[in-house]
């Protein structure tokens, strides 16, 4: 932010252990990375917390889907980290990693199941039930 010439504090708002830079927010801040142990948890899954668009791009997935939605829930986790940061800046509040990830993946599940088609869903609803 100092960059933009913001001037009020520079440290990370959410977790205040370090200035708040894009490397920091997305990669090293605590929260970020305890909200990816929460989303690995419930994917079942090991994501590397360097080069992660690698990983994806690399992993054996099980379906071309569920590649899909796990990408998309590595874009959704940049858009909630951003929003709880907003949510501590301006609101003085940081709301739990887990309370966050829930809110992600049931927004998630809900805009597949209303753009997949119904052979998309027969064959991974119950995968993507098991998200929630």
């Amino acid at each position: 932010m100092a960059k933009f010439g913001y001037n009020g504090d520079l440290w990370c708002s959410i977790c205040a252990s370090d200035l708040e830079t894009v490397d920091h927010l997305f990669f090293a801040c605590p929260y970020n990375v305890l909200c990816l142990q929460v989303i690995e948890a419930r994917l079942g899954m090991c994501i590397p917390r360097s080069r992660t668009l690698v990983w994806w791009e690399n992993h054996k997935f099980k379906s071309f889907f569920e590649k899909k939605v796990v990408g998309a829930v590595l874009v959704a986790l940049i858009y909630y980290v951003w929003r709880a940061r907003n949510n501590s800046l301006h609101n003085g509040v940081v709301i739990r990693p887990e309370i966050w990830v829930k809110h992600l993946l049931v927004d998630l599940v809900y805009r597949c199941n209303a753009i997949v088609s119904s052979d998309i869903r027969s064959k991974f609803g119950s995968w993507l039930d098991t998200l929630l």
